[in-house]
C-alpha cells in the first residue's frame, strides 16, 4: 500500500494493488479522475461526500456517510474463512474476550490441530482482521509468536480468537 499527496491540489491517493482511494475537494477529485482516465482504462466505484448520505466499497470494507459521521464495516469474509477453518459454525459457543488463556478461564475441549501451514494461515488471517477489530489484535499478535512451531495451547488459542 502506498500513499500519495499533491499539495497544490491538496488530494490524497492510497493505492492498494489496482485500487485507488481518493481523498480531496470535489474540484480536486475530478481533476485526478480527469488525469487517470487520460492514462488508462479505469472503473469508478464511487463518491462520498460530506453531509451527503451515501455508501461506497472500499477494499471490500463498506464505508457510508451518515448524518451522524462516518460508518465502518469490516470484511466479514475473513471472519467466515477464519471460523470455518478452526471448524467453528454460527453453532458454536462465543467468547466475549479472543485473548483469554485457558489459565485465565479460557475454554478447554477438543482442540483443532492441523499442519502449521493451516496454524500460519489462520494467524494471518487474524493479524487481517485485527486491522478492523481491535479487540483482536493483541490476540492475533500473540499467536502470530508461535507460527513456526504451534502447539496445543497455541491451537487453543487461535480457536478462541475465531469464537
Amino acid at each position: 500500500m502506498c500513499v500519495f499527496y499533491r499539495e497544490q491540489k491538496n488530494v490524497r491517493v492510497v493505492v492498494h494493488g489496482d485500487d485507488f482511494t481518493v481523498l480531496g475537494s470535489s474540484k480536486s477529485l475530478d481533476w485526478f479522475r480527469g488525469v487517470v482516465q487520460q492514462r488508462m482504462e479505469v472503473k469508478f466505484k464511487g463518491r462520498l461526500e460530506r453531509g451527503k448520505p451515501g455508501s461506497v466499497r472500499i477494499l471490500n470494507r463498506i464505508v457510508t456517510v451518515t448524518e451522524s459521521g462516518l460508518e465502518y464495516e469490516a470484511d466479514q469474509r475473513h471472519a467466515d474463512i477464519l471460523m470455518r477453518d478452526m471448524g467453528i459454525d454460527d453453532s458454536s459457543k462465543g467468547v466475549v474476550t479472543p485473548g483469554v488463556s485457558v489459565a485465565e478461564g479460557g475454554q478447554t475441549g477438543e482442540i483443532l490441530v492441523g499442519g502449521e501451514s493451516l496454524f500460519r494461515a489462520v494467524a494471518a488471517r487474524g493479524n487481517y482482521l485485527g486491522q478492523d477489530r481491535m479487540d483482536m489484535q493483541f490476540a492475533a499478535k500473540e499467536i502470530s509468536r508461535f507460527m513456526s512451531k504451534p502447539e496445543e495451547q497455541d491451537w487453543r488459542s487461535a480457536k478462541r480468537i475465531a469464537r
